[in-house]
């Protein structure tokens, strides 16, 4: 049997900063205890509406995860076709640089190559 026997406590209550704090009686009721004798057709009816109501919250969760899981390995494949395209381009502008630098330093070579001749070329006309 369950016991509502009423017991009293004092708490203190803040009004205001300028205020004293007042002290005012608070009725404290026991939880109700379940026992073997209070197995009604009512409990056992509520019992079963709540485990349902609680399944059918628990699929429906199950449901709204599966779709986010979905997305996100959509969105995974989606950012590792990305970093595959970037990846790619990198390479393609990493040839093209080893590509232009090749170039300028054989551009440097004739460069120097014609300015020597220039001057061996001067030099005699001069001598």
């Amino acid at each position: 049997m369950v016991d509502y026997t009423e017991t009293y406590s004092e708490i203190s209550v803040d009004m205001s900063p300028d205020e004293e704090a007042e002290t005012h009686p608070v009725a404290l009721k026991p939880a109700p205890r379940h026992s073997e004798r209070d197995n009604s057709p009512v409990t056992t009816a509520v019992l079963k509406t709540l485990l349902a109501d609680l399944q059918k919250s628990i699929l429906t969760d199950v449901a709204l995860i599966r779709t986010d899981l979905q997305g996100l390995t959509g969105t995974i494949a989606v950012l590792e076709t990305a970093s595959s395209d970037q990846a790619q381009q990198k390479r393609t502008l990493q040839k093209a640089v080893q590509g232009l630098q090749q170039h300028s330093e054989q551009t440097k070579r004739r460069f120097t190559a014609i300015e020597e001749w220039r001057w061996k070329n001067n030099l005699k006309m001069h001598l």
